[in-house]
């Protein structure tokens, strides 16, 4: 069982969502020499994994002003949704139809909800008539679903050796579940609707609006 520090959680939420912006704590010292230093924090960030996941959920789950920031800021985000404007009537039919179908506004929220968390948040699509393995690209047909995903559950595989084909490119996503007998799954990249909150060096790596303040 991961556990939270309490003397973290007990300022989590004055520092989650201050009235005003606090000095970054990466500043520059000019040293004595031409060159300059980067003085930062002791903490640094790591690898997204489950275990920081863990740890930002259970700060979502502990801190009541916490969970009301983010659930506030989710529900504001899509709050006056919106309106689609084409000569074709027919437009405004299909996507009225897919948001009944989807209940798409509903499923947004959850999905920022989700990223604001854990910095990432994810939504498997649903096509009709779908009889394609999930590595494979899902047939043209229109999407009557979407499924949120446990982003502790769902991890992206990105091409990494620079002498093959597609180098840097998202190859897949493989959803691990620790249940026994339950195989990893991999899911084709069109399957999946992935939303990060905010990223850190090239894109790849997610960060929320909770995770920063573990470092504090």
């Amino acid at each position: 069982m991961v556990t939270f520090p309490r003397k973290q959680i007990s300022t989590l939420a004055a520092r989650l969502f201050p009235r005003k912006q606090r000095v970054s704590p990466l500043r520059l010292r000019k040293s004595l020499t031409p060159q300059a230093s980067i003085i930062t924090n002791k903490a640094v960030y790591k690898p997204l994994s489950e275990e920081v996941m863990l740890l930002c959920e259970n700060a979502y789950l502990k801190e009541p002003l916490t969970r009301k920031g983010i659930l506030k800021r989710s529900h504001d985000a899509f709050e006056r949704w919106l309106r689609i404007e084409s000569e074709d009537e027919r437009v405004k039919e299909i996507f009225t139809e897919l948001e009944k179908r989807t209940d798409l506004k509903n499923r947004l929220i959850d999905l920022l909800k989700n990223a604001m968390i854990y910095g990432v948040g994810y939504l498997e699509i649903i096509y009709e008539n779908d009889t394609e393995p999930p590595d494979q690209e899902p047939p043209e047909t229109p999407i009557i679903g979407l499924e949120l995903i446990d982003p502790k559950t769902l991890w992206p595989v990105y091409q990494d050796d620079p002498n093959k084909e597609r180098y840097g490119e998202l190859l897949y996503y493989e959803q691990r579940i620790n249940r026994p007998g339950v195989k990893p799954v991999k899911l084709h990249p069109a399957r999946v609707i992935e939303f990060k909150y905010d990223t850190l060096a090239d894109g790849r790596r997610p960060v929320g609006v909770i995770e920063p303040m573990l470092h504090v």
